[in-house]
This record gives C-alpha cells, sequence and structure tokens, in this order.
C-alpha cells in the first residue's frame, strides 16, 4: 500500500479518536446538563411521470430507488440511526411499479435495447442522455469517462459514425451502473464484480450483455426491498419513521390561496384571478394518509410541507386532516416571530388550531444546507471524516446558545432532500453519513431521534405560535413557483381548468409544484420540456370544457438557437371592433436575418396581454396567445394573432423567443406597455367634418387660431399643449380621434378620443389635446363611423400643427 495513503489513514483514525473523545469529555462542560435531540428529515419526491395515456416520460424514480432512496433506509437501519423519511406518494407509486417491473421507461428500453440491432433514433437517444449523471458519477468509472470525453470533444454526429455496437454496449452498462449508490454495489454479490471491474476499467476496457442485464434486474430487486422496509418499520415507533407529503405535492399556501404569495414578496406579480381551493388541499392531505395505510397498514402522524412553503391556513388543514406535527424553516420562524433567527429556531412549537396542537420543528437552514451544498465538496476535497466533523460540531454549538438562554432541553432539525447531494459526494455520502451518525450517537448529551420520538419527549415544553404563520418557503418567498410569465401562464391555465373539471385525479396532478418550479428558469434541467407536456397533459386530461386562449397542445416551454435582437411594432392606440382584432409584432433576429423558413421555426411570438381599468393599473384578466409567422417586413419577422375584444382598455407585451427571450415594449421602461383603447362599435354616419380651430395653451387659457381666418400653421413652443378642434356633423354615435405619430414610421403612435366641447351651425365640435414635441410630428383626425373611418387631415412638423 502506498505510504501516503498508510499515513494519512492513521491520522484518520487518531483523529476519529480524538474527537469521540472529545464528544465525552464534553458531557462535564458548563452546557453538558442540555440535553439536545437531533432530528434528520430526509425528504425524497420525484412528480408522477406517467402521462394520462401510461406512457412513462422520466426514469428518475427508477433510478433514484437505488443511487438514494433503498441505500439511505438501508444505512439508517444498518447505523441504529433514529431518521425520519418522507417518501411522496407519487413517488412511491412509481416504485410500486418498478418493483412489478411494469415501470418501462424511454431510458429503461434503451439500455434493454441489443446493441448489434440499434436503429439511428435509439443511438442518438444513448449519446444524448446515457451521460444524466453527476460528473463524479461518470469521472469513477475511466472507460464511462472515455466514452464521455469522445462524445464531448468530437460530437453526437461523429459518435453516430464511430461508435460501434460494443461502445454502446459499454455505454449501456456504465450509465446504469453510475445510478447504483456504493453502497448496495460494496454488498451485493452479484453486482459488486462489475462495480470493481468498472472502477479498474480503461479506455480499452469492455462489458457483457451479462453484465449489463444484471444491473438492470436490480433496479425491480431494491425496489421491491425497499419497500418492504417501509411496511416493516413505518409507523414511527422504532428508529425509522415515515412521513408524507399531500398525495400530489401541491404548494399549499398557493393553492389555497395564490395571493399568499405576496405576503413574504410584495412585488412578485400573480395573476389576477387567483387560485383559491382549499378544498383541494384538505383532499390532497387525506388522500395521502389512506395510501400510506392501504399501502402499508399505518397512517404518517407528520407531514413535509412540500418545498417547505407554509401559511396559516394550509397548515390548519393539516391539522384538520389528522397530522400531529409539521416542519417549517428556521427563516420561516424568524418571520412570523418579528425576530432574527436564533435560539428560538431549538425550541418545539405548536400551532393552536380549531382541531387541536399541531407541534411545529423548524429546520436549522444553515446546517441542513451545509449537508445539501457543501459537505460534498469538503468530503471530496478533504474526506467523509473531515466534513463529518464540520457538520458534527455545527450541531454540537448549539448546545452552548440553549444553554447560554437557559434552556434546558432543545431540538436541531436537519431536513433536506434525501438523495440529490449525495450524488456528488466521492462514495455516494455512504462514509460521511455513517461517520456522522456515528458521532451523535457516542455524544451523551445529543439524542438522534425521529420527529415523533423528539415530539414527544418535548411536547410538555412546546411554545405556542400566537402569531399568525407567515406565508413562506424554504427558498424565502414564492418566486420559484409563481410570478414570471410561464409560471403565470401554467396559474391560469390551472385556473380555467378548475372551473369545470371531468377527472380529479388528473386536477391534483396538475397542482403539483414541480410544474410551476421547473418553469421559473431559475434551475437547470437536461429535459425541461418533458415537465412542461406533463404539466399540459394532466391539464387537458382533467378539463371537461376548456376555453381558455392558449392551445393545450402548444408547448409553455420553448428554446431554439435563434437570438432575438429585436421586437416591436407600430401600432393603433384606439379601436373600434368588438369582436376580432389582429395584433401583430416584428422580430428581427442577427443569425437569422433575412427572413428564411428556418429563421420563422427558432423563433417563437406570444400576446400577452389583459384589460385595465385605467393605463398603468393592475391587469383585471390575464391572456397569453401563441402568435403566427405570417411573412416578412424588410429584415423582419412578422407574428400576428386575432383575438376577440369587449369594449375596454388592455395593456399587452409582446414576448419574443429564440435562445433569449425579448419583452416588446412601447418604451424602453420595464412597465411601458403597449396598450389599446377599445370603442364600443359606432352607430352613427358622418356627413360633414373640417378642422374648426386650434388653440394654445398657455397660463390657464388659450389663443384660438381658425384655418379659415388665420394662417394655416400654427407655431408653438416644444412643449406647448394644442387642442385641436374638429367639427362634425353626423347621426348617432361616432368617435372623432386624433392620431399622430413621428416620422415616416410613426413610431411611437399616439391616439387621443376627442371629448365634445359644444356644438356651431349644426355642427358638434370636438376637442383633443396633445403637446408638441421638438421632432417632426404626423397627424391625422379619423372619426370612427358605422362601416369605416372619416378621415379628416391636419400637417405639422418641427413644433407646428397645420389645418389642411
Amino acid at each position: 500500500m502506498n505510504k501516503k495513503v498508510i499515513a494519512t489513514s492513521i491520522i484518520l483514525v487518531l483523529l476519529f479518536i480524538a474527537f469521540y473523545s472529545y464528544a465525552h469529555a464534553s458531557s462535564s462542560r458548563d452546557d453538558a446538563h442540555v440535553e439536545l435531540y437531533v432530528v434528520f428529515v430526509w425528504h425524497m419526491h420525484q412528480p408522477p411521470y406517467i402521462l394520462p395515456n401510461g406512457t412513462i416520460l422520466a426514469p428518475w424514480p427508477r433510478l433514484w430507488t437505488t443511487k438514494g432512496y433503498y441505500p439511505m433506509v438501508a444505512l439508517a437501519v444498518e447505523e441504529h440511526a433514529h431518521v425520519t423519511f418522507d417518501f411522496t406518494p407519487t413517488l412511491l407509486q412509481q416504485i410500486e411499479l418498478v418493483a412489478e417491473g411494469k415501470y418501462v421507461d424511454p431510458y429503461l428500453l434503451a439500455s434493454e435495447a441489443d446493441p448489434y440491432k440499434l436503429t439511428e433514433a435509439q443511438k442518438e437517444f444513448i449519446l444524448e442522455r446515457f451521460f444524466d449523471a453527476a460528473p463524479v458519477q461518470i469521472e469513477r468509472y475511466p472507460r464511462y469517462y472515455c466514452l464521455y470525453q469522445e462524445v464531448k470533444q468530437n460530437g453526437i454526429r461523429w459518435a453516430l459514425q464511430n461508435f460501434t455496437p460494443q461502445d454502446y454496449l459499454d455505454l449501456q452498462t456504465l450509465f446504469n451502473l453510475a445510478w447504483y449508490n456504493i453502497y448496495i454495489l460494496q454488498n451485493d454479490p452479484q453486482l459488486k464484480p462489475i462495480y470493481l471491474y468498472a472502477l479498474d476499467s480503461n479506455c480499452s476496457t469492455h462489458f457483457t450483455i451479462k453484465q449489463r442485464d444484471l444491473l438492470l434486474e436490480g433496479f425491480q430487486k431494491y425496489a421491491e426491498k425497499l419497500l418492504k422496509l417501509i411496511a416493516s418499520r413505518g409507523g414511527g415507533i422504532g428508529s425509522l419513521e415515515f412521513i408524507t407529503t399531500p398525495m400530489y405535492y401541491p404548494i399549499m399556501p398557493l393553492v389555497v390561496n395564490l395571493t399568499s404569495a405576496l405576503e413574504s414578496n410584495p412585488y412578485l406579480i400573480v395573476p389576477p384571478t387567483g387560485y383559491n381551493y382549499p378544498q383541494d388541499v384538505y383532499n390532497q392531505l387525506v388522500e395521502a394518509r389512506r395510501f400510506y395505510y392501504d399501502e402499508f397498514r399505518f397512517k404518517p402522524r407528520g407531514l413535509w410541507p412540500p418545498e417547505m412553503a407554509v401559511s396559516q391556513s394550509a397548515l390548519e388543514l393539516a391539522a384538520k386532516a389528522g397530522f400531529q406535527y409539521t416542519y417549517i424553516s428556521g427563516d420561516t420562524l424568524a418571520k412570523t416571530l418579528g425576530e432574527s433567527p436564533g435560539v428560538s429556531n431549538y425550541r418545539l412549537w405548536y400551532l393552536p388550531t380549531p382541531y387541536g396542537k399541531l407541534y411545529i420543528l423548524a429546520r436549522d437552514d444553515s446546517i441542513s444546507n451545509y449537508v445539501g451544498f457543501g459537505a460534498s465538496g469538503d468530503v471530496n476535497a478533504h474526506g467523509p471524516f473531515y466534513a463529518a466533523n464540520k457538520t458534527y460540531w455545527m450541531i454540537k454549538s448549539i448546545e452552548g446558545k440553549l444553554a447560554a438562554a437557559g434552556i434546558k432541553r432543545g431540538v436541531v432539525l436537519i431536513a433536506l432532500d434525501g438523495e440529490n447531494p449525495f450524488q456528488y459526494f466521492d462514495d455516494d455520502g455512504v462514509m460521511y453519513l455513517t461517520y456522522l451518525y456515528g458521532l451523535i450517537k457516542s455524544d451523551k448529551t445529543m439524542k438522534m431521534t425521529t420527529t415523533f420520538e423528539a415530539v414527544k419527549a418535548l411536547r410538555p415544553e412546546a411554545a405556542p405560535l400566537t402569531r399568525r404563520i407567515v406565508a413562506s418557503t424554504w427558498a424565502g418567498d414564492f418566486s420559484t413557483w409563481v410570478g414570471n410569465w410561464e409560471q403565470n401562464l401554467a396559474w391560469t391555465i390551472l385556473y380555467n381548468v378548475r372551473q369545470d373539471v371531468a377527472n380529479w385525479t388528473c386536477l391534483y396532478e396538475a397542482e403539483a409544484g414541480d410544474w410551476f418550479f421547473w418553469y421559473s428558469g431559475y434551475f437547470p434541467s437536461a429535459t425541461p420540456q418533458i415537465f412542461d407536456e406533463l404539466f399540459r397533459a394532466f391539464s387537458k386530461c382533467a378539463a371537461a370544457h376548456y376555453n381558455y386562449t392558449w392551445p393545450l397542445d402548444v408547448p409553455i416551454y420553448f428554446s431554439s438557437d435563434a437570438q432575438i435582437g429585436w421586437a416591436g411594432t407600430p401600432f393603433e392606440r384606439i379601436v373600434t371592433v368588438e369582436g376580432p382584432y389582429t395584433f401583430g409584432v416584428q422580430v428581427w433576429s442577427p443569425n437569422y436575418s433575412p427572413p428564411s423558413q428556418a429563421g420563422a421555426q427558432a423563433i417563437r411570438a406570444i400576446l400577452h396581454f389583459g384589460p385595465v381599468d385605467y393605463f398603468g393599473g393592475p391587469w383585471k384578466y390575464l391572456y397569453f396567445v401563441p402568435m403566427n409567422y405570417s411573412g416578412a417586413v424588410g429584415n423582419n419577422y412578422l407574428y400576428t394573432a386575432t383575438v376577440y375584444l369587449k369594449p375596454g382598455n388592455y395593456e399587452f407585451i409582446y414576448i419574443t423567443q429564440g435562445q433569449n427571450t425579448y419583452y416588446a415594449h412601447a418604451s424602453s421602461t420595464p412597465d411601458g406597455n403597449y396598450w389599446i383603447t377599445v370603442l364600443p362599435t359606432p352607430t352613427g354616419a358622418v356627413q360633414s367634418a373640417y378642422i374648426y380651430q386650434i388653440r394654445v395653451y398657455n397660463n390657464g387659457g388659450y389663443t384660438a387660431y381658425s384655418p379659415a381666418a388665420a394662417p394655416s400653421c400654427v407655431y408653438a413652443p416644444a412643449g406647448s399643449t394644442v387642442g385641436v378642434v374638429v367639427a362634425v356633423q353626423s347621426t348617432g354615435t361616432v368617435y372623432p380621434v386624433l392620431h399622430y405619430g413621428y416620422g415616416s414610421w410613426w413610431w411611437p403612435v399616439n391616439d387621443v378620443l376627442a371629448q365634445p366641447i359644444g356644438s356651431y351651425n349644426g355642427y358638434t365640435l370636438y376637442e383633443a389635446n396633445v403637446t408638441l414635441p421638438s421632432s417632426g410630428i404626423q397627424y391625422v383626425f379619423e372619426i370612427f363611423q358605422s362601416g369605416g373611418t372619416y378621415w379628416v387631415h391636419i400637417n405639422g412638423g418641427n413644433g407646428q400643427i397645420c389645418a389642411s
């Protein structure tokens, strides 16, 4: 053995003994009489990846069963560690299919395919998707890393021409091997030889179909083992406890009341329709407990709020559904108490509800985030023993804080995803957790407990939360789930679907928080289109009738290689339609110029509009409409959409997408939206009309010029207010509008609805006011009448206005 390795091992052993000794000795310190309950909650979740027609789109419930789910539970059992696990019902439903051999996803089909008879589509899928693993997992196996480098450096097109059937077989084998936890590979007598062989591989090493198939068979075997462990150890009366979430993982506060998102961030844009269905959350809470009882013969006592998103109303529903305790982030507790995070985080709390006490543990966000995001770096750089001790002393330091505050007993909650972080550890987190569990168990002033055990012990000392729970999440606010246009479109679709439901299971699946999480764009995904397809499929399945402006067969997610450089359009601001109206936007792409059919397919334009009581005011409703390519205007692509408009005021934005997203406003400011006023259809007709006066206002009065008795042009300084008065002889209702703009394109365009101010010789006088700019301006009076428009022309430019 290498001398350096031997020396390092000796040092680690000595450190281990020293830290253990220190931990034991700490019981004699001043804070030794402090008793600290340490509660680990490992959260395991996957959304439903099965379309209503039974098609399975993703492999993650199958692959994570061997990578994280079974190993995490089995390791806790082996170490006699008291740990709480949350397995969401949507995940367990899919693990059951894996255990039955019925979870047939695209990755499994590609893995099982005969490497000597692969179609081009199968080859391309393998080359694109069989490196979907954390870098450390690929680098662990030299042959896998060689294949990865070949594809990365030369590209998929090259690999399609040069990879042999043996290369594809190696990739099939190694991809699936990478999705096994080392805990399994070191203990499974059939898989351990494959693991050791792959560890010792090189760029010339090859694998057999038998080796591949043994790995594929293991997924079903370990899914069965996991389900048996849950059934035998569930109920919260032993060293393991299993809790749950609402059935399909809705973000509870948002489904209860979407506007509750404003409590933690008043600047979020929430769809004006809202979403207010507390009964959906309650039904999913009850259904989750029933699911566990039907499958495992116990009802979970504890509730993991999806994304630790809580509100007063949501938690009262949890109590109503029979849950005894739940979890919130330390940040949420601090907001609720109106204080900075401190020792309050380590008390047991309860929420008084009409249905009894709901006990609450507050997450130590710092320690939990270290385990989730920082420990892997320390493990990989310094070893698992170093990171475990660092975590242990973070926990140990809490005792001193409690002692200083005069608190004798407290609880620290370390809660996070139980699978995702550990794919980034050199050894999948096995030794890190083994050391960490051991350090805590050996400390006489600490008690590693399940949530049930901690609540039972600390219940007499629990403090009431008398202030209303602030709606919040582990992320602080709800911007990960509502606020951007894709999320708001999804919520509006869901609102419309919810008005007439045909299939409640599909509706609840469409309410899952995962879809809104991925629409946020904050987190990268190799296959974002899958989540989009699932949300739209569940929404379509749920709806008995659906009449919203966004077709459910059109993706919400979109990305291409087109760079959007500019988007905008000339436009009218006042129209009379009361029916179909066509909006149009022009888009320029520097890498698809001049326009081409390929460029048109690589660009998407969306009309985003809604009615307002007044311009700049809140939208009363939100509409999103995909626009159609309608030809070219010079070097610009033209996209149009026809919608039905009722009389009123509307603000709108054009959203254009390619590689980037460009929001086309009427001005350079973010809130400079386009706007349009739709007037009721005119009932009258114009017999005659002419410019009656031009008025220049100053000092509260005006000087009037009549085109018949004065020069045809009136000059006024830039910034002057000028009133243009038109005389109209008509029957019925007509609408005179002063329509003006700048330059040959009339950009921007402005419209002023003229108001009646009196009469003259049988004509009605209407006045429209305009502020003169210093640059060139063009004018025209449009008088909307039944069946068309009557025009009265005006000229002008550079601070003047002329009657013609």
